[in-house]
């Protein structure tokens, strides 16, 4: 991304050409295309990739990724929502057929625990406990979570 940036921009895009000032304004960029979290994720990249290419003597100057340069991300308290909200989620997935069935169940997944869709959609039939009212997710970076469900989702789960 960071290339394609510099050459849509017209700025020089070679291990020796690139300097701190380019790489501010690809992370300003970035934080106006997306968002403060993004940039900051780009910043980690970009300092580990200059760090590489001193590291194998591609780069004679110091890393064009200055400290002082990381966006600042503001943490932002998370919005929750209310039953009533809840209600109309669960509301808006009644029905008899798969595809309704299927949302109620992820929907009452997401209202149990609140874990993220991702570790959903990777659920596998072994990840159940019924009976034991668990579910097993599994996260990114491969640990695992057991974590209880109600009886209404589990009674989803097995309809």
């Amino acid at each position: 991304m960071f290339v394609r940036y510099l050459e849509a921009e017209d700025l020089p895009a070679d291990a020796e050409g690139v300097t701190a000032v380019e790489v501010r304004r690809f992370l300003i960029h970035e934080r106006g295309r997306t968002s403060a979290a993004s940039a900051a994720t780009h910043f980690q990249n970009l300092r580990v990739f200059w760090n590489r290419v001193i590291a194998e003597e591609e780069r004679s100057t110091p890393s064009p990724v200055k400290k002082e340069d990381v966006p600042q991300v503001s943490r932002k308290v998370k919005k929750y929502l209310s039953t009533d909200d809840l209600g109309a989620l669960l509301d808006a997935c009644e029905g008899t057929g798969f595809e309704a069935r299927r949302d109620t169940v992820l929907g009452r997944c997401l209202i149990d625990n609140g874990y993220g869709v991702g570790g959903l959609v990777g659920m596998l039939v072994e990840d159940l406990d019924l009976k034991g009212g668990r579910i097993r997710i599994r996260l990114k970076g491969g640990d695992e979570l057991w974590l209880p469900i109600g009886s209404k989702t589990a009674s989803a789960i097995d309809r």
